[in-house]
C-alpha cells in the first residue's frame, strides 16, 4: 500500500502559505473515503522498505553511493565543462516488470526491475502524454501533499548517454495537480533513491525538476496526480554548464576546529542542485544552494555555525552523501544557524545551505565547525524509547534532544523523543497524545513498529499559521501484544516533549446525513465516536468567532453531546477531504455560545483539532468548511472523531 506522506509548506520565507498544503507524505492527508486519517484513521502500514536516512550518529543506512547517482556530482573542479555528445535515445526492447505492458498509457504502473520496455524514453526530448487508466498508487514522493497522496501514479524512463543538465516539466490537465520526482535506477520508488521532487502547486500548473551534471545512466520519472487526469511530460537535456566551487558537490572544505570559511555565492545557479528539506525543498528555481564539507577522524560532538550577509532566513541540511535524500534528520532555519550533532561518527559529511534569491541579491556565507568530546543521549532520545503507562504522561527534557528520526511532516523539528506501549487486545482502539511543555511550541507525531522501523499511519504535522503544542490520534486495529513506538517531535529546544496513551473500545465509523441544521443535530454518545459525511450542497448556519480564522460562509454540519461528568473532549478532523474548522459551544439552545479555547482551524495542515476540558452539560460540535487556502476544497467529505477521556 502506498505510504501517505505529506510535507508542510508553511516554512518562513521559503514557501507560500497555504491552508491546505501539507507535507508528503503520511501526515493526515485526505483519503478518498474521508475515513482514513483523523484520530480514527486506518493504520496505513507501508511496505517495510529500509529507506530510513542516517541518524545523527553519522551511520549511513541509505543506498550505497554507487547505487544512488547524485544529481550534483562535481566533475570539473577547474570550472571547465565536460565535452559531451548529443543525447541519443537508446532503443531497448526488454520487457519490464509490468508483464504484458504495451505502454498504451505512455508509462508503466510501477518501478520496473529491468530496463525500460516498449515505453517511450524521455531522452528523446519530445512531449509525452501520460494517462493513468487502471494505474494504482504505488510510489510516495517526498513533495506530495494531500492533493496527490491518494491519486494514481506512473513511471517513465529517462536514459542519458553523457553527463548532462536536465530540466523535466510535467503539466497536469483539467486543473489537476501533478508531482514529478526523479529516481535513480537502483532506488526507484524508495526515499533513498529520490534525487529531486517538484509539485505543480505554486508552479503555475507545471511541476519542474532541474538537475545539474547528471551522470550517464538510466533514471525513472515518477508522476503523481490528484484525480488521474492526463499529464504532459517532457525533458530538456543540455551539456553541463561550468560550475564554481561550492555551487555544488563536492563543496568547499571546512576543517573542524579550524578557521571559518567564507563563500561568496555571486554567480551561483538560481535553481537548487540539492536543496534542503525545509528551504527550497520542492522549488525548482528562485533559490541558491551551496555546499560545504567536513571530515571527522573520530567520534565527536559537532557544532556547525553558519552566518550570512543580507537579510532573510537560510535553511541548512547536514547529509552523509551530497544528496538531499541522504540528509540527517532535522533541517535548520534562521538568519544565523547553529546546529549541534551529538556523537557523530567518523566520516565525511556535507553541509547544504540554501536561501531564496530576492532581487538578484546574492549573499556571502561564513561557516565554522567546532567539536567536543562525545556525550551520551538522554533516555528517550532514541530507540528503544521510554515505556509508557496507560493514562500517565511521560516527558523528556528537550534541551539535549536531537532530531534522530525522520519526521516527514516536519523536517524542521529541532528535537524528538521515543515512547513505547504494548497494543491491547482485539476490540480496542488506542488514543495517543504527544505534547510540548512550551505553550508556543508546535509538535508532530509518528507511530512506528518496531522502534525506528516501519511507519504506522501517517505523520501528523504542525500547524501552518499558529503554534499547536498538542496532537492526538486514534489508532484502530493494532496487533495485540505488539510493541509500538510513538515518536514526538517539537520545533523548540526548551521545555519537555511528552506522550501518553489510552485504551478505548473500538469505534466503527458511522455515516451521517441530514444534520445540516441545529434541528437535526446528530447525537454523539458520551464516550464519543467516529463519524463521516459530506458538506457538499449544505448551508452555512453557524458563524465562527473571528479568532478562529475560519472565513468564507461555507457549509457546516452540527453534532451534539451531553456530558454527565467533567471530561476532556478531543474532536479531530484528520482525514477530511476539505479544509475544515471545528468549534465546541455550550447552551440550552443550539448552537449555543462559544467555549473558551474550543475553536480550531488548521491545527495539523488543513485538519482541525479541539482539545478542551468540559464540565457536565450539553455541548454542540460544529464542523464547517474554511478558507480553502492552498487548493483544498471548502466542501466535501469529512471525518469527525470525538473521544472523551479523563480530565
Amino acid at each position: 500500500m502506498k505510504r501517505t506522506i505529506a510535507w508542510m509548506t508553511a516554512l518562513s520565507l521559503f514557501a507560500g502559505l497555504g491552508c491546505g498544503s501539507a507535507v508528503r507524505p503520511g501526515d493526515g492527508s485526505p483519503s478518498e473515503s474521508g475515513v482514513e486519517g483523523g484520530i480514527e484513521g486506518g493504520a496505513d502500514v507501508p511496505t517495510p522498505i529500509d529507506d530510513r536516512p542516517a541518524s545523527d550518529t553519522g551511520v549511513d543506512n541509505t543506498l550505497p553511493l554507487d547505487d544512488v547517482l547524485s544529481p550534483d556530482v562535481f566533475t570539473a573542479e577547474t570550472g571547465d565543462p565536460d565535452v559531451v555528445a548529443p543525447d541519443v535515445p537508446i532503443a531497448m526492447d526488454v520487457v519490464t516488470a509490468d508483464t504484458g505492458v504495451t505502454c498504451t498509457a505512455g508509462a508503466t504502473d510501477s518501478c520496473p526491475t529491468t530496463p525500460p520496455g516498449p515505453c517511450a524514453n524521455l531522452s528523446d526530448g519530445a512531449a509525452h502524454t501520460i494517462t493513468f487508466t487502471g494505474f494504482r498508487a504505488d510510489v510516495a514522493s517526498s513533495c506530495e501533499t494531500g492533493l496527490t497522496s491518494s491519486g494514481a501514479d506512473s513511471v517513465v524512463p529517462l536514459t542519458l548517454t553523457a553527463m548532462s543538465d536536465v530540466v523535466i516539466t510535467a503539466q497536469g490537465t483539467g486543473g489537476d495537480v501533478v508531482v514529478a520526482a526523479l529516481y535513480s535506477a537502483a532506488g526507484c520508488g524508495m526515499m533513498a533513491g529520490e534525487m529531486r521532487c517538484a509539485s505543480s502547486v505554486g508552479g503555475g500548473g507545471t511541476a519542474t525538476v532541474r538537475l545539474s551534471s547528471l551522470a550517464p545512466g538510466t533514471y525513472y520519472v515518477v508522476l503523481n496526480t490528484g484525480r488521474a487526469q492526463p499529464v504532459i511530460v517532457q525533458a530538456m537535456i543540455t551539456p553541463p554548464r561550468p560550475r564554481v566551487g561550492g555551487d555544488t558537490c563536492p563543496g568547499v572544505v571546512v576543517v573542524p576546529d579550524g578557521p571559518a570559511v567564507s563563500l561568496n555565492t555571486m554567480g551561483f545557479a538560481t535553481d537548487p542542485d540539492i536543496g534542503t528539506q525545509c528551504g527550497s525543498r520542492t522549488a525548482s528555481t528562485g533559490f541558491v544552494d551551496s555546499v560545504f564539507q567536513y571530515t571527522l577522524t573520530a567520534t565527536r560532538d559537532v557544532t556547525i555555525n553558519v552566518t550570512a550577509t543580507g537579510f532573510g532566513n537560510m535553511a541548512m541540511d547536514v547529509a552523509t552523501r551530497c544528496a538531499r535524500s541522504a540528509a540527517i534528520p532535522g533541517c535548520s532555519t534562521g538568519s544565523t544557524i547553529v546546529r549541534t550533532l551529538r556523537s557523530q561518527a567518523p566520516g565525511t559529511y556535507f553541509i547544504v545551505v540554501d536561501y531564496q534569491i530576492v532581487g538578484m541579491t546574492f549573499r556571502s556565507l561564513v561557516a565554522s565547525i567546532t567539536t567536543g568530546a562525545p556525550t551520551m543521549a538522554p533516555p528517550g532520545d532514541a530507540c528503544p524509547g521510554l515505556p509508557l503507562t496507560m493514562g500517565v504522561l511521560s516527558q523528556v527534557t528537550s534541551t539535549m534532544l536531537g532530531p534522530d528520526f525522520t519526521m516527514t511532516c516536519d523536517p524542521a523539528a529541532r528535537g524528538d523523543a521515543a515512547f513505547t506501549f504494548t497494543a491491547p487486545a482485539t476490540g480496542n482502539d488506542v488514543i495517543v497524545n504527544v505534547q510540548d511543555a512550551v505553550a508556543l511550541a508546535s509538535v508532530s507525531m509518528q507511530l512506528q513498529s518496531p522502534c525506528g522501523g516501519a511507519a504506522v499511519g501517517p505523520c501528523i504535522g504542525p500547524p501552518q499559521f499558529t503554534s499547536q503544542p498538542r496532537a492526538w490520534r486514534r489508532y484502530p486495529g493494532l496487533t495485540a501484544g505488539t510493541t509500538y513506538t510513538v515518536v514526538g517531535a517539537s520545533n523548540v529546544s526548551a521545555g519537555a516533549v511528552g506522550a501518553r496513551y489510552y485504551v478505548v473500545p473500538a469505534a466503527t465509523p458511522a455515516a451521517v446525513t441530514g444534520n445540516d441544521r441545529c434541528a437535526a443535530a446528530r447525537v454523539i454518545p458520551e464516550a464519543g465516536g467516529v463519524f463521516t459525511g459530506s458538506t457538499t450542497g449544505l448551508t452555512d448556519d453557524v458563524t465562527f468567532p473571528l479568532a478562529c480564522l475560519c472565513f468564507g460562509g461555507h457549509p457546516d454540519v452540527v453534532y451534539t453531546i451531553t456530558l454527565t461528568a467533567r471530561r476532556r473532549l478531543v474532536a479531530s478532523t484528520l482525514g477530511s477531504a476539505l479544509d475544515t474548522g471545528v468549534i465546541v459551544q455550550q447552551g440550552a439552545a443550539c448552537p449555543g455560545a462559544p467555549v473558551a479555547n474550543a475553536c480550531s482551524n488548521d491545527a495539523h495542515g488543513s485538519a482541525s483539532e479541539v482539545d478542551v476540558v468540559l464540565d457536565p452539560g450539553t455541548y454542540y460540535i460544529v464542523l464547517k468548511g474554511c478558507s480553502g487556502l492552498g487548493g483544498m476544497p471548502t466542501s466535501g467529505t469529512y471525518a469527525l472523531d470525538v473521544v472523551t477521556l479523563p480530565p
